[in-house]
């Protein structure tokens, strides 16, 4: 992990990201963390399950997280926890 000289956490390699990943689906409880209403849920949030990977998103039949980045890589990548969340397939195709 690379810290930038304004703070930034920077996973440097597909270990460090699926560790992050592990860590924010456990953190969000295994739910989408999207705040509006979607097609599955259309008078209340998501919260949907997801499986924190493809493996046992097969396994268990729930379609797998997407982690989010809340402010967008582009404006700079930023990889902290509190920049992350999980979101569903369809809220993140929404997110984006």
């Amino acid at each position: 992990m690379t810290v930038t000289e304004d703070g930034r956490e920077i996973c440097d390699n597909e270990e460090e990201w699926q560790a992050r990943r592990i860590e924010v689906w456990k953190r969000d409880g295994g739910r989408c963390q999207c705040q509006k209403s979607c097609p599955h849920h259309p008078v209340r949030r998501c919260a949907r399950f997801v499986a924190p990977t493809m493996r046992t998103s097969i396994e268990t039949n729930n379609p797998v997280a997407h982690i989010h980045h809340i402010k967008q890589r582009s404006a700079g990548r930023d990889d902290r926890m509190e920049n992350l969340q999980i979101l569903c397939g369809w809220c993140h195709q929404e997110a984006k």
